[in-house]
């Protein structure tokens, strides 16, 4: 032909040598069926995973072509995304889900390469280089033209890949249940215009891919999974619609995993005449839940722990060790020096076993970083492991190493707590924050010891528990604590049974149920008389504070001077002043103003001088308290500055009950003392008090809070704001049957508006114009840090 040479070569792809020539072009095979064939059908259950499915489509879509010239294979490329998650969470699903859809836009007109490796099962694994084989013949490379090796194969592979993308015939490769780089990525196109997806239990974080880790289905989702397994199965049966309860039930006692879900709609469906709530009965079955996990049919069985196993037995002796022994931990969730403990091994070395852990998804992510927690199933099979493999003597050892580790770190974090020196925690917030994250495995480490008959164990960790529980606020724990070691003290010495009765009375203190408190409080207070004065102070403080709170004030201040006497006789000034700051309140609410203010006064002096700032901040708060009360004494703008003083110390030591309470008191400060140019002021702590005291689970100081957001709406004649919020608190008070806080309310509410005063009548109050300038911000300036304000103010004040 004129102007050169030209030679066709068609029927293949050719890798050796060929006749040279000016041009050649390569005639492909036709459209890859055999390829396609290989995609396993989708499900007709599959959803909620919609984020998912967006995440591993995005890598995938058709790019533009890179220029020909420029284009170098060897360059790094985004090959398409890797999901990785646990046995049975329905990683091979999603991935087909996405091919299917892909075809489906067209996205891939050459088809799909699919391969399932089985890389967690030893005896039908398939290793790369025969996986290269099948498909490269599927390819329409003839055998002997498939090269020895598997580097050859691969390279072979990624110039096939190429040829058909350059003609427009794009394939997706689907790589499925890799069990590691080595298995995986030889099969991976590298030609940067193929794509692909990966499926793995473990976290492939060196393939150039995508990272896409899917976690459980939410039990709303897990539920429509059901129902749409059990409809392909029978479209006549109801039972998840006419039951939604129980399958609710099914759906968390799954733990959401899409595997264990399938076998209860396959089991329901051979059981049409079963009703929901024996699959819960049975799932609920202490040890009986991957029993109840199987499925059998002709071809063989699908069951839950099957699937563990393959995992699991991947696991080196050392992994599989800390796997096992983690199922002794009480909680749910696990820390770094706990695992340690566990494993009586250095950090160091257990912080890289817990990682390769999570990379296999044999554990998962916990709250914070350095946090982990077994999905519910596997913690089952973790236990299993341990009954079966490990012996009773090592478990027992392990399981109180950790019991150990907890009570002696919580005695440590209680000491710090109340002000002692203590080498485990360098500060205060240390220790809170080490509660705060270890509470539940506290709890439950607490009622294992009290279930097995541990009773000073149990004592000890509730008592050290005490001071914490309170000052979060958690009543029911507090009690549900307090009451095992009351029990467990039954055994033990009368002192004992003192302080967990004490314990017990103070949490019903805080819970609001004053006369269980009070019976609980004067047992504590028998046993202690003529035993130990200290803790005999303690007691009558306690008590001083629940008569506080059922309105017997006399009965108060007696408790409080008697606590006060043996504080004095001990010379425990810390103690004194704690003494000093119940009496003052005690005295504010028997309207002995003077009397109460010269009270505080010394306890706040006392407090300074010990540099007691959290005692402190308290005897402020009853100190504006009392100047608010005695309206002869203590300008408004004086106890705007003393509630602000106790806000610094408040928030730095994040005591949210006081927070609240300062919120509260801020509010009535502003309506009382200023008027209705604070309204906006009053109105908003008021508000802030409500929130905080509603996070804080406190009905009855959340109905108080917005009772005086709408006595200050009020006030400042606004009538439909001042209804709604006292209505809100009026339904609140009804529903704890407060029955004088309601009468009052509705007494309230039937009485026409005040008129509110101009503001001009305002402006022309001194102490009114000085807040104007001053003391609006102050709050909000504390909370900001700007704690130089309290300093100016305090200059203006004196």
């Amino acid at each position: 032909m004129s102007g050169g040479t030209r030679n066709e070569i068609t029927g293949g792809i050719f890798f050796s040598a060929v006749v040279q020539g000016r041009d050649i072009t390569v005639q492909l095979p036709p459209a890859v069926t055999p390829a396609l064939s290989g995609l396993p059908a989708g499900s007709g259950a599959f959803t909620g995973r919609e984020d998912e499915l967006r995440r591993v489509l995005a890598p995938l879509a058709p790019q533009a072509l890179p220029d020909s010239q420029s284009h170098d294979v060897a360059d790094p490329v985004l090959v398409g995304a890797a999901v990785s998650g646990m046995a049975g969470v329905g990683k091979t699903e999603l991935a087909v889900q996405a091919a299917r859809t892909a075809l489906d836009d067209g996205w891939f007109p050459g088809g799909v390469l699919f391969v399932d490796l089985f890389g967690y099962d030893s005896v039908r694994r398939v290793e790369p280089e025969v996986a290269l084989e099948g498909w490269l013949r599927a390819l329409g490379v003839p055998g002997e033209q498939v090269p020895p090796g598997l580097q050859n194969r691969s390279r072979l592979l990624t110039s096939v890949l190429d040829a058909y993308a350059r003609e427009g015939r794009r394939i997706l490769v689907v790589v499925d249940n890799a069990a590691s780089h080595e298995q995986a990525g030889p099969l991976l196109p590298a030609d940067g215009r193929t794509a692909a997806i990966v499926t793995s239990r473990h976290r492939l974080g060196m393939l150039n891919t995508r990272k896409v880790d899917i976690g459980v289905l939410p039990t709303e989702d897990a539920v429509t999974l059901l129902r749409r397994a059990m409809a392909m199965l029978d479209p006549g049966d109801t039972r998840i619609d006419d039951h939604p309860g129980d399958a609710a039930a099914i759906a968390r006692l799954c733990g959401g995993l899409p595997l264990a879900l399938r076998i209860i709609a396959a089991l329901l469906a051979d059981e049409p005449s079963r009703p929901l709530a024996g699959t819960v009965a049975d799932l609920s079955e202490a040890g009986a839940r991957l029993e109840e996990l199987q499925y059998a049919d002709a071809d063989g069985e699908i069951a839950v722990r099957a699937a563990f196993d393959l995992s699991y037995a991947r696991l080196a002796p050392e992994q599989a060790r800390l796997f096992r022994s983690l199922a002794l931990n009480p909680g749910a969730e696990f820390g770094l020096d706990a695992a340690a403990v566990l494993a009586d091994s250095p950090t160091s070395g257990v912080r890289r076993t817990l990682r390769r852990l999570r990379a296999a998804h044999l554990i998962e992510d916990g709250s914070a970083d350095g946090r982990y927690r077994f999905h519910d199933l596997m913690r089952d099979y973790a236990r299993e492991r341990l009954a079966d493999e490990d012996a009773e003597p090592g478990r027992v050892a392990a399981h109180g190493r950790l019991t150990e580790f907890y009570q002696r770190t919580a005695a440590s974090a209680a000491r710090r707590l109340g002000g002692s020196e203590d080498d485990r925690f360098a500060t205060r917030e240390q220790a809170l924050s080490w509660l705060d994250t270890e509470r539940a495995n506290l709890l439950a480490a607490l009622s294992e010891a009290h279930e097995s008959g541990q009773w000073l164990r149990t004592f000890a960790l509730a008592a050290d528990l005490s001071a914490y529980l309170e000052f979060r606020q958690l009543v029911d724990d507090s009690i549900a604590a307090q009451t095992r070691a009351l029990d467990a003290a039954a055994g033990l010495a009368p002192r004992q049974q003192a302080v967990a009765a004490a314990n017990l009375g103070n949490a019903y203190r805080i819970g609001g149920q004053y006369d269980l408190a009070e019976s609980h409080l004067r047992r504590a207070r028998e046993l202690l008389r003529g035993v130990d004065l200290v803790s005999e102070g303690d007691v009558l403080h306690n008590l001083g504070l629940v008569y506080f709170c059922m309105g017997r004030y006399a009965r108060a201040e007696s408790c409080h001077r008697a606590d006060l006497d043996i504080c004095t006789a001990t010379r425990d000034r810390r103690r004194q002043g704690q003494a000093l700051t119940a009496l003052g309140d005690a005295l504010r609410m028997q309207r002995r103003h003077a009397e109460a203010a010269r009270t505080l006064d010394t306890a706040i002096h006392l407090f300074e001088r010990l540099e007691a700032s959290a005692d402190a901040m308290l005897a402020r708060v009853n100190h504006a308290l009392t100047c608010l009360d005695w309206r002869p004494h203590g300008s408004a703008s004086f106890i705007i500055w003393q509630l602000c003083r106790a806000l610094k110390t408040a928030d730095e030591i994040d005591a949210r009950p006081v927070k609240a309470t300062i919120f509260l008191n801020l509010s009535a400060a502003y309506t009382i003392r200023c008027g209705t140019c604070h309204r906006d002021a009053a109105i908003h702590w008021a508000l802030e008090a409500a929130a905080l005291f509603r996070s804080l689970r406190d009905p009855r100081q959340e109905a108080g809070a917005l009772r005086n957001a709408g006595i200050a709406h009020r006030s400042a004649g606004e009538t439909a704001e001042a209804h709604r919020h006292l209505r809100q608190a009026l339904a609140i008070f009804a529903g704890l049957s407060a029955s004088n806080e309601v009468k009052a309310l509705n007494a309230l509410l039937a009485k026409p508006a005040p008129q509110p005063l101009r503001h001009e009548q305002h402006s022309r109050d001194e102490d009114a114009r000085w807040l104007t300038k001053w003391c609006d911000d102050l709050p909000h300036a504390v909370l900001r840090g700007d704690t130089a304000r309290l300093s100016d103010v305090a200059f203006a004040i004196y």
